[in-house]
């Protein structure tokens, strides 16, 4: 699904007219697709597709959904005339970002100032996808990565890879292909940062105590 479909129809006789329909199964209406070089349907995903010279009077389907499942067919109005039928059948692709053990689990938790690897992997992908992005949150993270952090793909999947993980680094991160439907994660970073915080509210504390007894005899020297 969201892929590109592509049904041949070789007719061998010119001079005849060559229509796609969609069948339904139940009824055994017709809708037309295409009328020779013609697309009748509104739908500008469907096109026919036959080249000068060819005999394949190729029907295509682009960025395919749910709903174009079913039965295809082909026929010329040539004595005999020429059917070809064809079922389409969809498979959702899907990503899965996967933790350290190979399971889908939510949320990877790792330790500050160690390496992270995400590592998104797609099932039922028939193709490669044209792009796998990666959001942090709702910024897309490909190209302005820092902290020598790095992006690697592969047919089927994609990495993402901190050498080193620092605080900003937690958070959700999505796994966005182009044909499959995306994955996200939760990374919990701990260690130092609850101490960090600890010691930053301390600090804060005394920087108002500090504020509060200079004023106190700011306004005793005052008055």
């Amino acid at each position: 699904m969201g892929d590109e479909a592509h049904f041949p129809c070789y007719i061998e006789k010119e001079n005849t007219t060559v229509l796609w329909v969609k069948v339904d199964k139940n009824t055994n209406n017709e809708l037309n697709i295409t009328v020779n070089y013609t697309t009748v349907h509104l739908d500008k995903r469907f096109k026919q597709m036959k080249q000068n010279g060819s005999k394949n009077w190729q029907l295509s389907i682009k960025f395919t959904q749910k709903t174009d499942e079913g039965l295809y067919l082909c026929k010329s109005t040539s004595n005999p005339v020429t059917k070809m039928y064809y079922e389409l059948i969809l498979i959702e692709a899907i990503a899965r970002i996967l933790d350290t053990d190979e399971k889908e689990t939510g949320i990877i938790r790792v330790k500050l100032f160690s390496p992270l690897r995400l590592s998104c992997v797609l099932y039922n992908s028939i193709s490669p996808p044209l792009y796998i992005f990666w959001y942090h949150y709702d910024t897309m993270i490909n190209y302005d990565l820092e902290d020598n952090a790095s992006v690697r793909h592969g047919r089927q999947g994609s990495e993402l890879i901190f050498p080193k993980t620092e605080a900003r680094h937690q958070g959700n991160y999505s796994c966005v292909p182009s044909n499959a439907r995306q994955a996200s994660i939760v990374v919990d970073v701990h260690g130092e940062i609850k101490k960090a915080t600890s010691i930053g509210r301390k600090i804060s504390v005394f920087r108002e105590m500090i504020l509060s007894i200079y004023i106190y005899n700011l306004f005793n020297f005052l008055y």
